[in-house]
């Protein structure tokens, strides 16, 4: 992971930006992740990540090369690793509607907690299985840009382009506001 990824892009994100990032090696997706939720650390942010391919060590693997010890975080509360299934599939099945209030609560959770804004990140690889899901992914993600505007939260969500259709992440780009592209 470079600096250079932290100087040209994740430090000058505001919040309410929802960015989409395609990845396409475990190198490129540490080095998307890794400066986002660093940065969030230390800017005080709550910050949620819901893991999928990547677990819970990995992810916290990443931010010790980044120079930054997760365990005080994840302590703290400010750090929140998920399970993909407890976000996006509670209750079962993907419900948009159900993961866009757990979204909400969430920002106003922070809030309440005294965090100044909610850094929201999640793999979205569970969905390459379920064709249903695949059909209402991009509608969630128009939903995420619509209902959250305006609210203290940054969202980054990850696409392993290796295992999506090229037509679903063409449909991906165009619900979200901004794009990384691997490093």
């Amino acid at each position: 992971m470079t600096e250079q990824a932290t100087a040209r892009g994740l430090p000058t994100l505001r919040a309410g930006d929802h960015l989409c990032c395609f990845y396409e090696s475990d190198e490129e997706h540490e080095m998307l992740l890794a400066p986002f939720l660093k940065h969030g650390l230390l800017a005080g942010d709550r910050v949620i990540y819901a893991y999928d391919q990547f677990s819970p060590e990995t992810i916290v693997g990443y931010l010790q090369r980044a120079g930054l010890e997760a365990g005080p975080y994840l302590e703290s509360g400010q750090l929140i690793l998920l399970p993909s299934h407890e976000v996006y599939l509670a209750g079962g099945a993907f419900d948009p509607e159900a993961v866009i209030a757990m979204l909400e609560e969430a920002i106003q959770q922070a809030r309440s907690d005294g965090y100044h804004c909610a850094r929201l990140s999640g793999e979205v690889s569970w969905a390459r299985d379920e064709p249903r899901d695949l059909a209402r992914l991009v509608g969630y993600e128009e939903l995420v840009t619509d209902r959250l505007r305006g609210q203290p939260y940054l969202a980054l969500c990850l696409y392993d382009w290796r295992i999506f259709d090229p037509d679903l992440l063409l449909d991906v780009l165009r619900a979200h506001p901004g794009l990384f592209i691997g490093g």
